[in-house]
């Protein structure tokens, strides 16, 4: 194996070996650095939206609505929009 990888060093020249060098460096930095991406694009937070509605359909405007945490009790509160919207933002997921 010594003797292979001898003769090959011996049968490329400095320049070409140097490229080669700096290729697999790059190739190699470029995996390491994709493998991290997706956990980027993770995050702690979980979202709740939805519409408050009457049993007739109609949307109701105004209405209280609370999100509560079933482990530590804690509570916060909103209210639907005009077309009965309504959304909670940046709640901590599995807590």
């Amino acid at each position: 194996m010594q003797i292979l990888i001898k003769k090959l060093h011996n049968s490329i020249s400095e320049p070409v070996l140097k490229r080669m060098w700096l290729a697999l460096i790059i190739a190699m930095c470029a995996i390491f650095s994709s493998a991290f991406i997706p956990a980027f694009g993770q995050t702690s937070f979980g979202r709740i939206s939805g519409t408050v509605s009457a049993p007739d359909g109609s949307v109701i405007p105004g209405a209280q609505v609370t999100v509560r945490n079933a482990d530590t009790q804690l509570t916060r509160q909103t209210a639907t929009d005009s077309q009965g919207f309504y959304v909670f933002t940046e709640l901590l997921i599995g807590i």
